[in-house]
């Protein structure tokens, strides 16, 4: 993507270009080299640089759709102007943002979309950011996370401003429980762009992940003044509001119709309220039925990540345990055969690490969990720790 004021975007190729320090003739000889290049490359058509920039904002907005219409504008851009490199790098990203939300047999064909506009752009630009991210990203990070970091921290180095590498690499050091080493690269992204919402909606997690727990309320006052109905915020501070025991404050929260994003019905919402009262509560039969409530939502596997938290703040560790076994390591919920995820399965093992889970960070069943998902291989081939392991 088009340099924007020295920052990337989702997609911007970065303006720090790696440093190559050449010696006498070679230099120079190289810099006239250059130079003729830069002569006969052709003019970016202005028309493929709007488009692309209109997808930036789209990606960046967060919204419902945005990631489709971004795509379709960035696919319009690189028809118009096939030599423009940025536009394909960023395409080609796109395609890895767009596999977050798909099953693994659609995974693998976005990946050949991605690869096809990779290569596309690094023909063009062999340095293009977005698209060696796009690379970079190609597997899930689930039980590939010490080759993930690694690849991500070179990017980082090569490409310190760019917004979505360092997005990537605080998510890969959440998921495996390294909430305070990923803040620096966090906070390095509000840096970047202070008007990505979905950047402070993930600022608030890791701080809660870190247990920087008013720092995360701060994260969402500062975005909800800014952005007061969008979706990702919405959930976020329902999910921080739960997660540091103000259950009744959420249940008031949701209710609220002031900041209810649209299309957030009232089924959904009363389904909310309901399990924060009973957290409340605390009663058994109000507990029972939120229970239910949370088990007749275990259709997949993708809830799971909403789901087994929500069971374990309902006080039933060992059903939430078990639904988090099913989700990394496959098997039977609710009668229903959960598939063990295979390389193009994308499986977050950061809800571990949040305040709901790390209450039963005792209990054989959360031990047994980090060694089969493989999360004790990656700390000691990596020589690092969990921050609940440090304090």
């Amino acid at each position: 993507m088009p340099d924007k004021g020295g920052t990337d975007a989702i997609g911007a190729a970065s303006t720090d270009r790696r440093k190559i320090v050449l010696a006498g003739g070679f230099a120079i000889g190289a810099a006239a080299l250059g130079g003729w290049t830069a002569l006969r490359r052709p003019r970016t058509d202005p028309r493929a640089v709007e488009l692309t920039r209109q997808a930036d904002l789209l990606m960046k907005s967060g919204l419902p759709g945005s990631t489709r219409q971004a795509t379709s504008n960035l696919e319009m851009a690189v028809e118009i102007d096939p030599t423009y490199a940025d536009g394909w790098g960023y395409l080609a990203l796109m395609y890895r943002h767009a596999m977050n939300g798909y099953a693994a047999g659609e995974r693998r064909n976005l990946t050949v979309m991605m690869d096809s506009a990779a290569s596309r752009a690094l023909k063009l630009d062999p340095d293009q950011a977005d698209a060696r991210l796009a690379k970079a990203l190609e597997r899930p990070f689930y039980r590939d996370w010490n080759a993930s970091e690694a690849r991500l921290r070179r990017i980082v180095r090569d490409h310190p401003d760019h917004w979505y590498a360092n997005a990537q690499l605080a998510l890969l050091l959440m998921d495996v429980g390294r909430a305070n080493e990923a803040l620096a690269f966090r906070e390095r992204v509000i840096a970047i762009d202070t008007k990505i919402p979905v950047a402070w909606s993930l600022l608030a997690l890791n701080r809660l992940q870190a247990n920087r727990l008013h720092e995360a309320d701060m994260a969402l006052e500062h975005a909800h003044a800014q952005w007061p109905n969008h979706p990702a915020l919405w959930l976020t501070r329902y999910r921080v509001l739960l997660e540091t025991g103000r259950p009744l404050e959420a249940s008031q929260f949701v209710r609220s119709r002031a900041s209810r994003p649209d299309g957030f019905g009232d089924e959904m919402v009363a389904s909310m309220a309901a399990e924060a009262d009973a957290i409340a509560d605390g009663g058994q039969r109000a507990r029972a039925s939120a229970v239910s409530q949370v088990r007749r939502r275990l259709t997949e596997a993708e809830v799971a990540g909403d789901a087994a938290p929500m069971l374990a703040m309902l006080g039933e560790p060992a059903r939430a345990l078990a639904v988090a076994a099913a989700y990394f390591l496959g098997g039977t919920v609710e009668s229903r055969q959960w598939p063990a995820p295979d390389q193009w399965t994308a499986r977050s093992t950061a809800m571990l690490f949040f305040p709901s889970f790390l209450q039963l960070a005792g209990m054989p069943q959360y031990r047994d969990l980090l060694a089969r998902s493989g999360l004790d291989d990656y700390w000691q081939r990596s020589g690092s720790q969990p921050d609940f392991r440090r304090s």
